[in-house]
């Protein structure tokens, strides 16, 4: 492992990270460790040496993914953890980005953050109401608990099992969400919580209205925030989903956090939650079968008698979802078909078994039009019994939210069956989170890592469809196929002032 060590004067971390996330025209993750190095040579000033000397980044470990800028007025703030060098997080003042300035450290393992482990939940930053007061919010999870290295079945994590929301200008806690002796206790939520927090504003007010987390002990829970509460008030939330069987072969993690939208249908509305089970500090490992899961959190659009959201009585399993892997949901039987849509109708969500030998989800999925784009990972043969790999293969998924389903004809049999939900990455390793880039208002593009392609089908000027170049290509210029969108410049509103 390339460790970055920082020199006084020298080269200011907090400067490669502005660059990472400001570069245009190349992404972080193609740059050796020189080239990062290289991307700024200015002197530190003496706020910063004890914060950098601290943290001592790896640059294997520096991820876009793990820092966050927020922008108040003509103030920029970065929030930054230390994954496997710390417990800590740090936020910077880098309006000046040559003369970034240390705001507030959060000291994970010791007083109120005692309950922090390693730093690796990337901060969300948003804003909720205590009482009157809008208050600038950072909720991460609790991190990493180093004992997780070592486990082939789930058990009680020590440390990283908690959720914190903190004052996103001091650093203060706010709640602190775990098992016990806590502002919301919670007593399933024993596992340590490594990824981000995903957020709902369901009102488009700017507050937040419902938190999701998940954990390494394969679980799910939803937060409700009840802005404009007091005290412990603001704060309920439960067990969604429990995914882990308590057995080698059903040890299912979750490193990185869902992705959720609202899905409103014929028959009801939910939540979808979606996210996909992995063990990135051993992925490695044939022995567990991991999967990718929809689930159905429809306790968000019922209250009980305190007015309060609701959960399920017991959480759902893996038994409460369909089972969509070799589903009859495209079979040319009527009867079977039938029968497979009122089954998953019936059910709270649905699950795919990764097929491939040693196959996981190792980051984030994104929900794109009702469509769920989500990688795998599968390692190579030489450490894997039975697998026919002989290195490093990624994927990338492009299902349907409501089915499971693929949702384009890769294969051109005429057919949308299960056999057209992935292609091969050009990249052999964990690719990162997918993401997509709005450059050209019509022609968004989708990144997978290395890989890069429209995520609309394209024209030439004769209008003839121009053929996709490869198979992601393929795959996800489906993402919003044909698809337009209104040119600003060719209608007018009644607010808008002629000249």
């Amino acid at each position: 492992m390339r460790h970055f060590n920082v020199h006084w004067p020298g080269i200011v971390l907090i400067c490669v990270y502005l660059c990472l996330f400001t570069l245009s025209s190349a992404r972080a993750d193609s740059l050796s460790t020189n080239e990062k190095s290289q991307l700024f040579q200015v002197y530190a000033t003496d706020q910063l040496k004890e914060a950098f000397r601290q943290i001592s980044l790896t640059f294997d470990d520096l991820s876009q993914d793990d820092m966050v800028l927020r922008r108040d007025g003509d103030k920029t703030y970065l929030y930054v953890g230390m994954r496997r060098e710390g417990k800590n997080y740090y936020t910077f003042d880098v309006s000046n980005k040559l003369d970034p300035k240390l705001v507030f450290s959060i000291k994970g393992g010791d007083g109120e953050y005692a309950r922090l482990a390693q730093s690796w939940s990337r901060p969300t930053i948003t804003q909720i109401r205590i009482g009157t007061t809008v208050m600038d919010v950072m909720i991460i999870g609790g991190g990493y608990d180093v004992s997780q290295d070592d486990k082939a079945i789930r058990s009680v994590d020590s440390t990283g099992n908690a959720i914190f929301i903190i004052d996103a200008n001091t650093g203060i806690k706010l709640y602190e969400i775990t098992s016990d002796d806590a502002d919301l206790k919670i007593s399933e939520m024993q596992y340590s919580i490594t990824g981000r927090i995903s957020t709902i504003d369901r009102d488009a007010d700017g507050l937040a209205d419902h938190l999701y987390a998940a954990d390494l002990g394969g679980q799910i829970f939803r937060i409700d925030i009840y802005n404009g509460e007091t005290g412990n008030n603001v704060i309920k939330g439960g067990l969604l989903a429990d995914f882990n069987g308590d057995t080698k072969t059903t040890n299912r993690r979750f490193y990185y956090g869902p992705d959720v939208t609202e899905v409103v249908t014929v028959s009801e509305p939910y939540f979808g939650v979606v996210i996909g089970s992995g063990f990135l500090d051993g992925p490695v490992n044939s022995n567990v079968q991991d999967s990718f899961y929809m689930l159905k959190d429809k306790g968000v659009y019922s209250k009980d008698d305190n007015g309060h959201f609701t959960f399920p009585n017991g959480a759902y399993t893996v038994k409460d979802l369909y089972d969509a892997t070799n589903h009859q949901l495209t079979s040319g039987d009527i009867i079977l078909k039938t029968t497979a849509y009122l089954d998953l109708n019936m059910m709270a969500g649905w699950r795919i078994d990764l097929q491939a030998c040693g196959e996981t989800v190792l980051i984030s999925p994104l929900i794109l039009n009702y469509q769920i784009l989500f990688t795998t990972h599968s390692p190579a043969s030489d450490n894997l019994a039975n697998c026919s790999f002989t290195a490093d293969t990624g994927q990338a998924y492009l299902v349907d939210l409501l089915t499971g389903n693929a949702v384009v004809d890769l294969d051109q049999d005429m057919l949308i069956t299960r056999t057209d939900r992935a292609v091969k990455l050009n990249q052999t390793k964990i690719a990162s989170a997918p993401t997509i880039f709005i450059k050209n208002l019509v022609k968004p593009v989708v990144c997978v890592g290395s890989d890069c392609a429209s995520a609309v089908i394209e024209f030439d000027s004769n209008g003839n469809e121009i053929p996709c170049k490869n198979d992601f290509a393929c795959l996800v210029q489906n993402i919003f196929g044909r698809f337009e969108r209104i040119q600003p410049l060719s209608w007018t509103t009644e607010i808008e002032i002629k000249p």
